[in-house]
């Protein structure tokens, strides 16, 4: 969805004051125009952060060098497309106008961090499953992820 965000950080009764001032402000902006507008109100949950994104570009390279060194032709990149084929699957078919638009692979891009970190734990099951074990740092966002589900 495109338009304007407003966090709210912590919810109160000032918070909720500052929403509705923000709100209203761009209503007004769009009434009268015979625009249509949507409000959503959701919990937040925060992107992944650049050092999961690091660590799965990581991975996929460990991963590509194992197969490679087994006689499977693997570039990180492949291994990108492969891991999204297994674990996140495809768009359906659409059509835009007249012009059919295939099945496309599902992006990692909007994972937000508990979802990023389940597709990871996926992965390193897998890598495991083919013998390959990655690199896994004692203290990174992934290892947090992986200790709150144990508890």
């Amino acid at each position: 969805m495109q338009g304007n965000y407003f966090l709210v950080k912590k919810i109160d009764h000032d918070s909720v004051l500052n929403a509705h001032k923000y709100v209203d402000e761009h209503l007004n902006c769009i009434a009268g125009t015979g625009k249509t507008a949507a409000v959503k109100v959701e919990e937040y949950k925060s992107p992944r952060s650049l050092s999961a994104n690091s660590l799965y570009w990581l991975w996929l390279s460990e991963i590509a060098g194992f197969l490679t060194k087994k006689g499977r032709e693997a570039t990180k990149e492949d291994l990108h497309d492969l891991m999204r084929h297994k674990f996140l699957g495809y768009h359906p078919k659409r059509k835009v106008g007249r012009t059919e638009i295939g099945s496309t692979l599902k992006s990692t891009r909007k994972l937000n961090t508990s979802e990023f970190c389940f597709y990871l734990q996926q992965i390193d099951a897998w890598a495991s499953e083919i013998g390959c074990f990655v690199t896994s740092p004692m203290d990174c966002e992934y290892r947090r992820f992986l200790d709150k589900q144990n508890k």
